[in-house]
């Protein structure tokens, strides 16, 4: 991940084959609504039917997990052509 209010605020965001992790070692709060959060570059296997975001978890600065529009996580898969 690259970018968005994540790289404005100074957190790490890494990524592996299935796994995206972001992180702050200071308390560096993003502002619910402020934009776009990052951007994720990936490579898609020709056989690829759908791109998901699966198992998504935003937390406050305790670490506690936020779940203000579950709805949204949802409507995470794109069809592949």
């Amino acid at each position: 991940g690259s970018g968005g209010d994540a790289e404005a605020k100074g957190l790490t965001v890494s990524g592996s084959n299935s796994i995206v992790i972001g992180f702050s070692i200071g308390n560096y709060p993003i502002p619910a609504g402020s934009g776009i959060l990052t951007n994720l570059t990936v490579t898609i296997d020709p056989s690829t039917e759908n791109l998901c975001l699966q198992n998504v978890v935003i937390s406050d600065p305790s670490s506690n997990a936020i779940n203000s529009c579950p709805e949204y996580w949802q409507l995470t898969c794109i069809p592949i052509p």
